[in-house]
């Protein structure tokens, strides 16, 4: 880590909970959002900003979901020496 501070357009999405970039679901969140801005991009004209919507709204609803995943799972834990 540089001691960089985070400025991108999502560095405030886990800012109110624990974050989950560890495991990459906030990456996923922005390499998600990043493509369908580049295809939106393309096209602004045609179906493109209705199916960006779309599929924005896919992108944060599985965003959450793996967040609420990840918060409830409790993996098995080894046995001592084992």
């Amino acid at each position: 880590m540089t001691g960089a501070k985070d400025t991108g357009p999502f560095s405030g999405i886990a800012a109110a909970e624990e974050s989950t970039d560890g495991i990459g679901i906030d990456v996923g969140l922005e390499q998600a959002v990043a493509h369908l801005y580049t295809i939106w991009q393309k096209d602004p004209d045609a179906e493109q900003p209705k199916r960006a919507q779309v599929g924005i709204v896919n992108a944060i609803n599985a965003h959450n979901r793996a967040r609420k995943f990840t918060r409830e799972w409790t993996p098995p834990t080894c046995p001592p020496g084992g």
